[in-house]
This record gives C-alpha cells, structure tokens and sequence, in this order.
C-alpha cells in the first residue's frame, strides 16, 4: 500500500490493513486487494464494517485455505468483511450483482496489485431488474409483517428499522439509473431527493431516516408501515415501466 494510500485512510485502519497487506502479498494466488465501502465515503467508526475484495487467479480450495490465517488475524482488530472472487469472473459476478459491482467500481481504493474495475461493463437493465426484485421483496415482506404482526408494536419497528437503510440505497440507485439528481449519500438525504422527484409523502420517509438516528423515537409503526407500502408501490411501478435505452 503506497503512503499515499495509507494517509488517505482512518488512522485506525492504517496498520490494521497494513499487516494484513503483508500477510497475504506472498501467496501466488492473489492478484489484487481492493478496498470498497462506507469507509471510503467518511462513514467509518469502530463498529463499522471493513469491506475488502480479494481477486484471485483460482477459488480452489487449497487457494482458499491459504487466506485463513490472514483474514483471521484482521478480523482480531478490524470488523473484516471480505468477498473473494476470481479475477476473471468479475463481468459474470456483475451481471448477477449490478448494483454491488457498480457501488465498488464508483468508489474503492487499490490496496495492492491489479484490478480494471473501471472497464467494467455493468448492464442498465441488469440494475434494473435487480432494484424492481430488491423493492418487490421490501413490499412483499413489510406486507407479510403488517399482515402478521401488526399487534406487535416492538417487532413492527424492528422490521422498518432494517428497512430504512436498504430502502434507502435502492432509491439512490434508481434515481441514477433515471438520470435524476441524489446529491446527498445520507438516508435522510436520499429520501428527500426522492420525495421531490417522485411526488412521495415526506413525512413517512422523514420518521424513518429520524429512526435510524434515534431508536427511541415516538410514532405509529403501523401507520408508518401502511404508509410505506403506498409509497413502495409507487417507486417499484417506476422502476417496472422504465425500459433501458441501450
């Protein structure tokens, strides 16, 4: 890792991903690490997880068995989270992963080796499907939860807390695949750029982004529940009717 590289990074991850640099330089297999992630946005804290990709020249197992005792000497002092795939299958993996390939290609950081991310051909329909799927199982599951546990006022709010941020994320990706403007990467303001654009009510979006910030925070789950699955319907019939101008 250059030192350019490394002074760019939280500081209490500067050695951390060091050691591990050097732990895993040797083995024959490894053609490049690459560091992808909220870290890379400013969002790190001691909690948060580290997201590294490992490309290697072959996934045999023997390949494999290699990396144990790095990765479990980083995970001893940072929440490692790695994903290891095979330099080339990359434009497979994209086509089946868009919006995570199309994440890590907008913003990551060459720890070591070689890696053409930038070339990467991610395909508009392929992140299409994959946001219409990820809303439909977010409305699918909120109306199994209403359906099933709206007496339980606790596992209600639960279930919305898990949905904000996800939710959030595929209104981002929709609205740069729409060509539209999302100039904050928050929840909260990505919720806004989404009510203005699609006519969305505020209100719901505004008690959900707050609940994340404040677990405590007073409102009706279940109103809050039957409001978001109005607003599900109305962005997953965009993301269903948009056709990809290729």
């Amino acid at each position: 890792m250059s030192l350019e590289v490394r002074q760019s990074l939280p500081a209490a991850l500067q050695q951390p991903l060091q050691q591990l640099i050097d732990l895993l330089t040797p083995l024959p297999s490894l053609d490049a690490l690459v560091l992808y992630g909220g870290v890379l946005r400013g969002r790190y804290q001691a909690h948060s997880d580290v997201n590294l990709l490992l490309l290697l020249k072959d996934c045999s197992a023997p390949a494999l068995q290699q990396l144990e005792s790095p990765l479990t000497s980083a995970r001893r002092s940072i929440r490692l989270a790695p994903m290891i795939l095979e330099s080339g299958e990359l434009a497979r993996v994209a086509d089946v992963f868009p919006v995570k390939m199309l994440d890590i290609q907008r913003h990551h950081r060459l720890l070591w080796g070689q890696a053409d991310l930038q070339s990467l051909r991610i395909e508009p329909e392929h992140i299409r499907l994959h946001l219409e799927q990820g809303l439909r199982n977010m409305q699918l599951r909120l109306r199994t939860c209403l359906a099933g546990q709206a007496h339980d006022g606790l596992a209600l709010r639960r279930h919305l807390l898990g949905l904000a941020r996800p939710l959030a994320i595929h209104f981002q990706e929709l609205m740069l695949l729409l060509g539209l403007n999302c100039p904050s990467d928050t929840t909260l303001g990505i919720y806004q750029a989404a009510a203005g654009h699609w006519q969305l009510d505020p209100v719901p979006l505004q008690q959900l982004g707050n609940l994340r910030q404040e677990a405590a925070l007073e409102f009706d789950p279940v109103r809050m529940a039957a409001d978001l699955l109005c607003l599900l319907q109305t962005v997953v019939d965009l993301a269903d009717r948009w056709e990809v101008n290729s």
